[in-house]
């Protein structure tokens, strides 16, 4: 099976969010994934109704799909709400096998980097989540090595066997690394070896 036959693309219709969109077409044609461009409204916007059928917005959006999808399986989803749980709740009904979004950077500490509605998505997603960081212009990414990053904790398992498949996917070497600190009770850590021992890579 592959690693995503249904990818979630939430965009603010922002130039990042724009960059994702053509990483995700790269993924989507990759794995011929059927694709949801999901857009949530703002009050402001509900306000000045400029996402009525025919306003602004609307017609950035479907720019976006005309330009950057073409060929690929998609739909269009608009709702009203709290962005993060907007997203995390359809991506939940939906059986989304990846959410695929830009980061932003607003906020303190670890939203510093992605965005506070990503950071809340990161956390309460129960599917892989791509955060595009830096997305670039240019040619599809091409993968070479894919670090998988685990914390031997319940979840780890899924996690190694995602970045597995994705790995396979595109012949690509795959390391995966714990980090941990040391204990001062002298109490040994949990050992990566015995752990990966236990575990069957797909």
């Amino acid at each position: 099976m592959a690693p995503f036959g249904r990818l979630l693309l939430p965009v603010d219709l922002s130039e990042r969010s724009l960059e994702a969109a053509r990483q995700a077409e790269d993924l989507a044609r990759h794995f011929h994934s059927d694709v949801t461009v999901f857009h949530v409204v703002d009050p402001p916007e509900q306000v000045s109704g400029r996402f009525e059928p025919g306003g602004l917005k609307a017609r950035e959006l479907k720019t976006l799909l005309a330009r950057d999808f073409t060929g690929t399986s998609i739909s269009q989803v608009v709702r009203d709400g709290d962005p993060a749980r907007e997203i995390l709740d359809f991506a939940a009904v939906n059986r989304v096998d990846l959410i695929m979004m830009a980061s932003h950077g607003y906020g303190p500490f670890e939203s510093f980097l992605m965005g506070s509605v990503a950071a809340e998505v990161l956390r309460g997603a129960s599917c892989p989540v791509w955060i595009a960081v830096q997305a670039q212009p240019g040619p599809p990414p091409m993968f070479r090595n894919v670090l998988c990053a685990v914390d031997l904790g319940p979840g780890s398992q899924r996690t190694v066997d995602w970045a597995s498949q994705f790995a396979t996917a595109f012949a690509a070497r795959l390391f995966v690394l714990h980090v941990f600190r040391s204990l001062e009770s002298g109490e040994q850590p949990d050992s990566p070896d015995e752990w990966l021992s236990q575990m069957e890579l797909s």
